[in-house]
């Protein structure tokens, strides 16, 4: 099976869309190494409000309007590294 690669970029791409209520519009994942087009990302990525850098809690929607949601990122409780995320 071929290696898949997934990007996350931010940069322009997330002034863009309008963010979910409670989050801010925060990127966009695409395949590759980011250098594709902004305007075909696989998804867009919300972060919630108030989440901060140490334990960030995102949601993935499609990137067609309307956005569906696909998965929340969330930071897992009863980790022993705060950093591990599980799929929701």
């Amino acid at each position: 099976m071929p290696e898949i690669k997934f990007c996350l970029s931010r940069g322009d791409f997330a002034q863009q869309f309008t963010a979910l209520p409670d989050h801010e519009a925060w990127g966009a994942l695409q395949t590759g190494n980011g250098r594709i087009a902004a305007e075909s990302p696989l998804a867009r990525v919300h972060r919630l409000d108030g989440s901060d850098g140490y334990e960030p809690t995102f949601t993935l929607t499609t990137a067609a309007v309307p956005a569906r949601a696909l998965c929340a990122v969330i930071p897992q409780a009863s980790a022993s590294d705060p950093q591990t995320v599980r799929g929701a």
